[in-house]
């Protein structure tokens, strides 16, 4: 250990200092000393004579253990303004950032364009959707006027079947001869009135109705003189 006392002369100092680093020295050759033949190394001094040997003495399990593996070496990045290596300037630093710029604004047209074909897609899926159901209404609905005028055609004709149920063989004659003349009448009297009430309905359906309350109205009513 370096001792420095007060009033000491700057040649005292580094004899101080040297003597030191000497100690220092010895210190760490002899921890790094491999054992030999002899197991006894002999170590010069830093600074001492050629004449000056001393004799030391070590053992196997004094020895540093071998390092077989590889050895690991920090990785240290080139950054701006940096002096150990290519890179450290500022072109290529901006050509770093260009690049890593470039690549993002790559990514995000890439990201974009998918977007839109999607959507694109989308609206076209649901147009041929709508359309292929707007075909199936309109046959659907095709299909139900067919089964209405079939069925219709079908109540008409037992509805004739009904009213024609006497053959043309000549039995109707025969059974209008058979008949009353008076039930003959009768049925031709309440056919007449059917007919006639049926009628009246129809024309009052026609026409236009006009409520009381409407009648009543001092809007509906105009008054005009009209001469002799």
């Amino acid at each position: 250990m370096l001792a420095i006392e007060a009033g000491m002369t700057m040649e005292e100092i580094n004899k101080c200092s040297l003597a030191a680093s000497n100690a220092w020295a010895d210190e760490c050759m002899a921890k790094a000393i491999a054992p030999s033949k002899a197991n006894v190394q002999a170590v010069a001094i830093r600074g001492s004579g050629p004449a000056d040997k001393i004799t030391v003495k070590t053992s196997p399990s004094d020895a540093l253990p071998v390092v077989k593996t590889r050895p690991e070496f920090e990785k240290v990045w080139n950054t701006y303004g940096s002096s150990a290596g290519s890179g450290s300037c500022s072109i290529p630093i901006y050509n770093k950032h260009r690049r890593i710029e470039l690549a993002r604004l790559e990514k995000m047209d890439k990201d974009h364009a998918a977007l839109e074909e999607a959507t694109e897609f989308q609206a076209k899926r649901e147009a041929a959707i709508a359309a292929d159901e707007a075909a199936t209404e309109k046959k659907r609905a095709k299909r139900q006027k067919r089964k209405d005028a079939k069925a219709k055609s079908q109540q008409l004709k037992k509805e004739a079947d009904g009213i024609n149920k006497f053959g043309t063989d000549g039995s109707f004659l025969d059974m209008m001869a058979k008949m009353d003349p008076k039930v003959l009448e009768e049925e031709a009297r309440k056919a007449k009135e059917a007919a006639a009430v049926a009628a009246k309905e129809a024309a009052a359906a026609k026409a236009s109705t006009i409520t009381p309350t409407q009648m009543s109205s001092q809007q509906n009513i105009s008054i005009r003189d009209v001469e002799d």
